[in-house]
């Protein structure tokens, strides 16, 4: 009875985990997003010669960490469902 106590706890977590993974996903995608459109707004404005190289390169920057951020959001996503399906008793 304990051990199914406990393996009832450990797939509720990963049910949790596995929400909040794909909270953080959707939260990814639209900060990468707005890095993309800042990045887009800040060429266009060095172009006309209202922006700095280096506020330029800061936006490509932040657009790139963006980018980075996403994918090690995909990556935990991933990670929560393979530990869902592992605390369910399946296998892979």
């Amino acid at each position: 009875m304990i051990a199914r106590c406990c393996s009832w706890n450990g797939y509720s977590n990963a049910w949790i985990d596995l929400d909040l993974a794909r909270k953080n996903v959707d939260l990814s995608q639209k900060q990468v997003m707005a890095a993309q459109e800042d990045e887009r707004v800040m060429h266009l404005r060095f172009q006309v010669g209202k922006a700095l190289a280096l506020e330029d390169f800061l936006a490509a920057v932040r657009a790139f960490e963006a980018r980075q951020n996403q994918l090690e959001a995909i990556y935990k996503y991933r990670m929560a469902e393979a530990q869902l399906v592992a605390a369910s008793g399946n296998e892979f």
